[in-house]
């Protein structure tokens, strides 16, 4: 029995789903693949993996939960990137040290490696007056 991979082409458009079984030619030289994506009256067949499996899972998920699972990976691998660089509405804003255009909140009263990262502008000058405006706007309401 030979593997196949690859596209088979077909007579008419079949909407295959994935993973089903196929078997090319009859009796003691029948083959058998898997599908692995059908479009019009072309399949992609082959040997479906765990990946494969894995991979249309994550497709069938709704937005949300494929958000919910990127926060939690970034979570899980320490990224400083998160919701909850915003969860401190009361803390003032910071521009960064080396290029000037990434906006950290600043945990203390000055800069320091702890401030918590909540973007990056396009230049520096942008970084500067969203900084200045939160800032600003923090005091007037602070006072």
């Amino acid at each position: 029995m030979k593997a196949w991979r690859g596209k088979l082409e077909i007579m008419a458009p079949f909407d295959a789903p994935r993973g089903a079984w196929l078997q090319i030619g009859t009796g003691e030289d029948a083959d058998f693949t898997q599908v692995l994506a059908s479009k019009g009256t072309t399949l992609k067949v082959g040997t479906v993996r765990w990946y494969h499996r894995a991979w249309w899972k994550l497709q069938e998920l709704p937005g949300v939960t494929v958000r919910a699972l990127r926060r939690g990976l970034c979570a899980m691998a320490r990224h400083r990137v998160t919701r909850d660089a915003l969860a401190e509405p009361d803390a003032p804003w910071r521009c960064g040290r080396t290029v000037g255009r990434t906006i950290y909140r600043q945990a203390g009263a000055g800069p320091s490696d702890d401030d918590v990262l909540i973007g990056m502008m396009d230049t520096p000058e942008l970084a500067a007056e969203a900084c200045a405006g939160h800032n600003a706007m923090l005091e007037a309401r602070l006072a």
